[in-house]
């Protein structure tokens, strides 16, 4: 819906009440798969308040007051991939723990020969789960500023579209 003219070039009375229920009413012609978009549900809010102060003052304020709460939303939907970008290196480090003590139990100084090929085991296993876990979470912290961004651009497109289609509206 980013890009579209959502509520019409203008509005047919310049009373702040009046003309958010006009636009709401536009807004109800939105296809029900798009009426929870983030630009639908801002500009939705941003009437919706505009109606019950009869006052388009502070519609700014409003704007900004929406703009921080869908920033703060989104962050909080990412707790569960920081939690688990936390603690895949911590993974690693039991990881390697394990191997190393794998490592030590078969260590036998007496049959040093014989017991070099399990002792070998044990430390592939500590290095090799600290590589993959620094690489896994390499990967991942990529995805999640890649993510960020364009997360960050779309909110940013969203801020900026419901600004232009609420400009001029009201006295």
């Amino acid at each position: 819906l980013l890009g579209h003219r959502l509520l019409g070039d203008t509005t047919a009375d310049r009373n702040p009440k009046t003309s958010a229920d006009l636009l709401l009413t536009r807004l109800e012609r939105v296809p029900e798969t798009h009426r929870n978009d983030t630009l639908v549900r801002r500009l939705r809010d941003v009437l919706k308040h505009v109606r019950s102060r009869g006052s388009a003052d502070a519609i700014d304020d409003q704007l900004a007051q929406l703009a921080d709460a869908e920033a703060e939303r989104t962050h909080q939907g990412y707790a569960l991939f920081r939690v688990i970008v936390w603690a895949i290196p911590i993974l690693g480090f039991l990881g390697t723990v394990i191997g190393i003590t794998h490592a030590l139990a078969n260590l036998a100084p007496d049959q040093l020969e014989n017991s070099l090929p399990s002792v070998m085991d044990g430390l592939g296993v500590a290095f090799d789960t600290t590589a993959l876990a620094l690489a896994l979470t390499i990967v991942l912290m990529f995805a999640q500023f890649l993510i960020g961004r364009a997360e960050e651009a779309l909110l940013r497109r969203v801020d900026e579209q419901a600004t232009e289609e609420l400009a001029d509206r009201f006295d």
